[in-house]
């Protein structure tokens, strides 16, 4: 992992496709490669976290890099749980098991696990591991009907 890590690393800045097997890939500027997630960040300006246990293949799409400026931006978190941990009180759009996706209110988050509020008085519990990718912000309420996209899905 830690040479396809090595990899991802060269790739900073480029615009990426990133695949995670069947129809699932998803394509923007690789902003940030940490010790277990990476950050894409979309040409809508979006970024979406994606633990990198679940990257199957990474392609460079084009040799021109006209990255999103990120001077200006606080550095992220080294790890996928201490980026979640920041996230608690904010609406997150979550991706798991396939294409299936759950939007709600991160309540909780510990090293193995974490809490999604998706209604009044209803909280889901999903094992990080199986997290396949997260956005967050007020604007991922927004994006009803829950469709299996994510920002410039690709294939």
């Amino acid at each position: 992992m830690q040479s396809f890590r090595r990899h991802l690393c060269d790739l900073l800045g480029a615009f990426v496709q990133l695949e995670r097997g069947g129809p699932d890939a998803c394509r923007g500027w690789l902003v940030h490669v940490k010790t277990d997630y990476v950050t894409l960040r979309s040409p809508e300006r979006s970024d979406l976290h994606l633990p990198i246990h679940h990257i199957r293949s990474v392609t460079r799409l084009s040799q021109e890099c006209h990255c999103p400026d990120l001077a200006q931006e606080d550095p992220p978190p080294e790890s996928f749980a201490e980026l979640l941990a920041l996230q608690v009180g904010q609406w997150v759009r979550l991706y798991h098991s396939g294409p299936e996706l759950t939007v709600g209110i991160l309540r909780a988050c510990d090293q193995d696990h974490l809490l999604v509020e998706i209604a009044p008085e209803h909280e889901t519990c999903f094992a990080l591991f199986h997290v396949r990718s997260l956005m967050v912000g007020e604007g991922v309420k927004d994006l009803f009907p829950l469709e299996s996209e994510e920002p410039s899905q690709g294939r």
